[in-house]
């Protein structure tokens, strides 16, 4: 289908767990590469693992991954 990029894609995944998640846990990330050849995955735009007043909307980690090239991707935080 047309309409099926990979942030549609992303979107409507993730639609169905939305209701069962905080509004606001998402992390947008760059890949910084280790010594080892693996990546972390470290979050960016001035989010923090530990901070949730950081944290994005899936909203806006998808309008952010899409605008900002250096992001690689978002991922979801799960509070204590």
């Amino acid at each position: 289908m047309p309409n099926e990029t990979p942030v549609h894609n992303i979107q409507t995944a993730a639609t169905p767990l939305l209701p069962f998640l905080p509004s606001c846990a998402w992390l947008p990330w760059i890949a910084v590469p280790r010594e080892n050849g693996k990546l972390d995955k470290v979050p960016t735009c001035g989010s923090k693992t530990d901070a949730p007043e950081t944290w994005y909307t899936l909203s806006s980690a998808l309008d952010i991954l899409v605008q900002e090239s250096s992001v690689a991707g978002i991922g979801l935080t799960i509070p204590n």
